[in-house]
């Protein structure tokens, strides 16, 4: 019997991302579609470039990106217990800046630049004050905005947002403070707006009109958070009134992380899933995080962890997950009005393990920058001359018969050239038992285009499948356009005796 088409892959499918499940193609047709930003080269499953490694002492959890307007950029990375200034562009100049700022035992909760200054809040059992800082940050420059503890005692960070009418706006605890003043402490007041009783500000966002508020009622640190029926409360405060215009309840969750807008939108993480909504619509969930064979339910800890730009959201995991960690994800498309696609651009380097957490997340043009702490370091997406290993998996496709697996074809966007490698992997009863393997190379002699993977049975051969899914991972750039998985039919009363 002639092998049949099993699946079939290509142009337009990929930049319908990746999918909720790995069985149904829930918002996207695959499992994995990684280090690939499936709008650079549209059609074309085309590796991110590598990462630039900045290797630190210590994990920053704030990143902020400040140019002194005569075409110098810099970062300034902020962690616990130190400050670094970065050039922006390469070599990456690293500058320990800490002896300029005012440091706490308790570390940083929050930084941001505004009005010239940054503008940051270090903490200690005794006190978490507002501070600030000329820039470039410079020694005997550094203020106090607001004294006292900024109702910060319950909270592990403190969002900050510039709002419309250009003041500072900044989480604490059960109120959200107002800054008037970088100059000094007149006019700022700790408790500019109210919530509701029990309820913890978890994000600030901006949507251009109206202060957003994210609360819950899970009070308690972020990192100490358990599961449980709490509410998570959206405020749109017109930053005028002592009340809020709008205010949308999500039941059911157990506490939100992060917030950010885009496209008129303001997206929200929360323990269940993400959330969308604006003033006129209530929140939906966008992609839901629960459930066994749910694809990467990446929550960032804090808004820290999630940056819009380029036309989509950046986030990534920072509850510590292993399967998740080193991933960049995304969700988005750069074509204002076109469907959205959910994505993973970027991966950092290497093999993760636990002690890899991910901290603090950042854009900056086509680069982003990204933190993880195992060894501290900012990992600068989009800026090496080599590329990421890409690696994309399909959906486990259930088939209607039993199938002997025959071939995959995969058809490249150009030939294989030196140094680049294509493998094919092919997996049965939802990637538990492996029916072939093999790697192709390039071949000076005949560089191939497209590629076909016969049967090449593992130590444990099981060609019969009731269920399918193939992973293609490339090194050097190699860059998919068509994928191809054939099968031979086999006799569905046999097979079942």
């Amino acid at each position: 019997m002639k092998p049949v088409k099993l699946f079939e892959l290509k142009g337009q499918d990929f930049l319908h991302g990746t999918s909720a499940k790995v069985s149904y193609p829930y918002g996207g047709l695959f499992q994995t579609l990684s280090a690939c930003d499936i709008f650079d080269d549209p059609g074309v499953a085309r590796p991110t470039l590598a990462p630039t490694q900045i290797t630190l002492g210590t994990a920053p959890k704030i990143l902020n990106s400040w140019d002194d307007g005569a075409g110098n950029g810099y970062v300034y990375a902020h962690s616990d217990s130190k400050l670094y200034r970065i050039t922006k562009d390469s070599p990456y100049t690293v500058t320990d800046v800490t002896s300029d700022i005012t440091t706490r035992s308790g570390g940083i909760l929050g930084a941001i630049i505004w009005r010239g200054k940054y503008v940051y809040a270090p903490a200690s059992p005794a006190t978490t004050d507002l501070r600030a800082n000329v820039l470039p940050v410079a020694l005997a420059s550094d203020i106090q905005l607001l004294g006292g503890a900024l109702n910060a005692s319950n909270v592990d960070d403190v969002p900050m947002c510039i709002g419309s009418d250009t003041y500072l706006y900044w989480g604490a605890g059960n109120v959200v403070g107002q800054a008037t003043n970088e100059s000094g402490t007149t006019g700022n007041v700790v408790n500019a707006f109210a919530l509701d009783t029990g309820f913890t500000t978890r994000a600030l966002v901006n949507d251009g009109r109206y202060l957003v508020i994210i609360a819950d009622n899970n009070a308690v640190p972020t990192a100490q958070r358990v599961p449980g029926n709490y509410l998570i409360k959206v405020y749109f405060w017109d930053k005028h009134n002592s009340f809020a215009d709008v205010v949308w309840d999500i039941k059911g969750d157990s506490y939100a992380t992060a917030a950010t807008f885009l496209d008129g939108n303001v997206y929200i993480w929360g323990y269940n899933g993400k959330y969308v909504c604006n003033s006129a619509s209530r929140p939906t969930m966008l992609r839901p995080f629960l459930g066994a064979y749910t694809n990467f339910p990446a929550r960032p800890k804090n808004s820290y962890q999630v940056a819009a730009g380029n036309g989509s959201l950046y986030w990534m995991d920072g509850m510590g997950t292993t399967s998740t960690a080193g991933f960049v994800f995304a969700y988005g498309n750069p074509i204002a009005g076109q469907q959205k696609s959910f994505y993973q651009p970027y991966i950092d380097n290497g093999p993760k393990t636990a002690s890899d957490k991910q901290q603090a997340l950042l854009v900056i043009g086509q680069n982003i920058w990204s933190v993880e702490t195992g060894t501290p370091s900012i990992y600068v997406h989009n800026s090496a001359t080599t590329y990421s290993q890409l690696s994309l998996e399909t959906l486990d496709y259930q088939l209607p018969v039993p199938h002997k697996y025959a071939f995959t074809k995969v058809a490249l966007a150009e030939p294989l050239s030196s140094g680049q490698t294509v493998q094919v992997i092919v997996d049965t009863n939802r990637g538990t038992n492996t029916v072939s393997t093999e790697i192709q190379s390039y071949n000076a002699s005949n560089p191939k285009r497209e590629l076909k993977f016969d049967l090449k049975p593992s130590s444990t051969p099981s060609s019969t499948l009731d269920s399918l899914d193939v992973r293609v991972i490339t090194t050097g750039g190699a860059a998919p356009v068509r994928i191809t998985g054939y099968g031979i039919p086999q006799d569905d009363n046999a097979a079942a005796q």
